[in-house]
């Protein structure tokens, strides 16, 4: 059986090992620049999104562990001090969910570039929270009644806030340790991803966590001993904290 309509223009070096069934329905547009040595093994599981690693400098959002759609939010009211854990859906005050990873507090600016820009977070580090709706205000904790007030507060402003700095400083751990300050983190030195679960010890005294969703409206923030009492070891997860890089749907892990 002779091709009816022979090519005009048939190849000058045909192929040695032709497709044995081609395909029906061949790409109308093929790209021009194919890839020149690709995997044989292609993965079936790739990274997801939020498995890419934090780092200093990253604006980025933490979200309580103990209920849906609680995200921490500072620099709130007047005094620019208040903290809460809140539904993000108030839309307005979005930047006040934002936190910029820092390893200092830089000059106080939110636009300061840090130090260890785009170095990853590791665990064991002691990194600063600075909220990015208002300039000079860091997470600080560990603070008067018992060491349980926790807010955003001007490290820079004062003297007193300067020799403060351990109040400013969190402790990223993968579990609450022993309730020291110096206890050997598990995973010292391992690089923090986005969608990790972890654990913030305030650096100013021995155990004292970040812990959020409290109260009836599932609002509080305090920095409490999550071992002191049965009640606080009972609410575990909302001493958990899910890096994010995006608020996601609400929804936890």
């Amino acid at each position: 059986f002779p091709t009816v309509v022979p090519t005009f223009f048939p190849t000058v070096v045909p192929t040695s090992f032709p497709t044995v069934v081609p395909t029906s329905f061949p790409t109308d547009d093929p790209t021009s620049s194919p890839t020149v040595d690709p995997t044989l093994s292609p993965t079936s599981a790739p990274t997801p999104a939020d498995k890419v690693k934090v780092t200093y400098g990253d604006t980025l959002f933490l979200q309580v562990n103990n209920v849906d759609s609680r995200w921490l939010s500072g620099g709130r009211d007047a005094s620019r001090e208040g903290v809460i854990t809140r539904d993000l859906s108030e839309l307005k005050n979005v930047l006040t969910y934002e936190w910029i990873a820092r390893t200092s507090p830089g000059d106080g600016t939110r636009n300061d570039k840090d130090e260890n820009d785009g170095v990853c977070v590791k665990y064991g580090d002691k990194m600063f929270f600075q909220v990015n709706n208002v300039d000079s205000r860091w997470l600080s904790g560990g603070r008067k009644n018992n060491n349980q007030l926790v807010y955003t507060d001007n490290h820079l402003g004062s003297d007193y806030e300067l020799e403060g700095r351990p109040h400013y400083e969190w402790i990223v751990r993968t579990s609450p340790g022993d309730g020291s300050r110096t206890a050997k983190e598990t995973n010292e030195g391992i690089c923090v991803n986005y969608g990790d679960t972890l654990y913030l010890q305030v650096n100013n005294l021995d155990n004292r966590w970040l812990s959020g969703g409290r109260g009836n409206g599932k609002e509080g923030v305090g920095s409490f001993d999550h071992l002191g009492s049965k009640e606080e070891k009972n609410k575990k997860r909302g001493y958990e904290w899910i890096m994010r890089a995006s608020p996601g749907d609400g929804s936890r892990p």
